[in-house]
């Protein structure tokens, strides 16, 4: 007697039933696969088969364009991996390695600088501009006392 909750007991003869019909079945279906690909069909006849739609005399396997997009369908219809990245559209980086990459997140010394200009404000903290010197701290600021004229400057640099 079995309890409520409890579950049935295994019972092997089954088991072996439902093993044996579903490799009859798998035959079956592939003995059908295999007489369509030859262009031979066995037993296929055209028609909608639900999600796959066959045609020309069971030769031509085609998926319903009701369960799939026609941009599924196209990648789907790709003949190996690398027709399906030109589908994509995904070019020669869909096969690089991930060390072929800089990180998201990155930084770079400055001696790795090799050529054009950094910007100003990049050099430090505050206003860069014609009254103000970038001080050892990273910081732009005024000279103290204000610093000198333009005439002052030349009239230093003449000895006057």
């Amino acid at each position: 007697m079995r309890l409520p909750n409890q579950p049935p007991k295994y019972d092997q003869n089954l088991e072996q039933q439902r093993s044996s019909q579903i490799e009859r079945e798998v035959q079956q279906l592939r003995a059908e696969i295999s007489s369509a690909s030859t262009g031979t069909p066995t037993g296929i006849v055209d028609g909608d088969y639900g999600d796959v739609v066959v045609s020309g005399s069971g030769s031509v396997w085609a998926i319903d364009s009701s369960v799939c997009t026609t941009a599924g369908r196209a990648l789907i219809g790709g003949a190996d991996a690398s027709a399906q990245r030109t589908t994509l559209g995904l070019g020669t980086a869909a096969v690089s390695a991930t060390g072929d990459f800089a990180a998201a997140s990155h930084s770079h010394s400055a001696s790795d600088i090799s050529s054009g200009t950094v910007a100003t404000a990049r050099l430090g903290n505050g206003t860069a501009d014609g009254t103000t010197f970038l001080r050892g701290d990273q910081t732009w600021a005024a000279p103290a006392g204000g610093g000198l004229s333009q005439s002052q400057v030349l009239a230093r640099s003449l000895g006057a």
